[in-house]
């Protein structure tokens, strides 16, 4: 999206995951949570617009909330984005119970637009329109994402726009204090104080939300370990892109569209998920999906299974509707 602060637009883009790669990466995640605390809560956020990969994104959705996979529920979920005409209504329509969170980062047109570049193909007072149907149809509070950037956006007087902008809607505000990027320090940006960041949230603490409340706004800080590793907000970006063709890990684990693939040596049966003969041998000595998977996820093969599937069928239906509109 170009954001003037975050250091991960600067990789531009590369390629939209599938459903069944956004699944892989939830696999992954929890063979790292203990039994005492598996994984409940997904973002989709950090690198990516998710709604201009509508389709891969809601059959990750259904994956990730089917009983048959990861069991999650959606409203444990929540899908970020910047805003893109039309797709914030339909995510409303689709999938009614996951949660929203939006990039905003500035009640204004003009301001937004120095901050956050695409936002000139959407105006904020269409912006907020399709947040305040999202919230009625749903029934649940959107969430606005917003950047404090010193000298910028953090000023109280853009702190009162942003109260008004919020009265009488049902949403929340997240603040984050800007995190020190190379794009960020191009612009002149700066982290604002503490005394700032305070009185910025107390200032739009003072405007009522639609149940006549104060805006619930949270100040949220990245941790110092985070920053000391350039993972923090804004500043989570590849040195070095990988090289092409690249597929695999340096911890050997398999991609999931890998799965069930024959040896390079045979390209032609890549891709085939084929019946055991033996244990770990599928026909003319192609490897079945469980002798592909590593020993901690062999027990989630029918998980890859599903995954791909939605992803294929995603997929197949965007051909078909663009065959018919063409």
């Amino acid at each position: 999206m170009g954001c003037r602060f975050c250091a991960t637009g600067t990789m531009g883009l590369q390629a939209h995951l599938s459903a069944g790669e956004i699944a892989e990466q939830l696999l992954h995640a929890r063979e790292f949570c203990p039994p005492d605390a598996p994984l409940r809560n997904v973002v989709f956020m950090g690198m990516g617009e998710p709604l201009d990969n509508y389709e891969h994104v809601l059959g990750a959705l259904q994956v990730m909330s089917s009983q048959n996979a990861f069991a999650l529920t959606l409203r444990n979920i929540t899908v970020s984005t910047v805003g893109v005409p039309g797709m914030i209504q339909k995510l409303g329509h689709d999938c009614p119970e996951v949660n929203l969170a939006v990039s905003l980062h500035a009640p204004t047109q003009e301001l937004r637009k120095r901050i956050v570049p695409s936002a000139g193909a959407f105006p904020i007072g269409d912006l907020m329109q399709e947040i305040d149907e999202y919230a009625e149809r749903t029934n649940r509070k959107v969430m606005l994402e917003y950047i404090l950037i010193d000298g910028v956006n953090a000023h109280v007087s853009v702190a009162h726009d942003l109260g008004q902008l919020c009265t009488g809607r049902r949403v929340s505000v997240n603040l984050i204090p800007y995190n020190r990027t190379e794009i960020g320090e191009a612009q002149g940006y700066r982290t604002p104080t503490e005394a700032t960041c305070r009185l910025f949230q107390s200032t739009v603490l003072e405007y009522l939300d639609h149940e006549g409340k104060k805006v619930y706004t949270t100040l949220r800080r990245s941790s110092a370990k985070g920053r000391s590793v350039d993972g923090a907000c804004g500043q989570l970006v590849l040195k070095k892109l990988p090289e092409a063709g690249a597929q695999e890990s340096k911890a050997g684990v398999p991609d999931i569209e890998d799965l069930g693939g024959a040896p390079p040596a045979k390209p032609r049966q890549r891709g085939r998920v084929l019946r055991s003969r033996r244990p770990g041998e599928g026909l003319a000595g192609a490897p079945t999906v469980e002798a592909l998977l590593p020993p901690g996820l062999q027990r989630h093969k029918w998980t890859f299974a599903l995954a791909v599937g939605v992803g294929a069928v995603a997929l197949l239906v965007k051909l078909l509707l663009g065959g018919a509109g063409g």
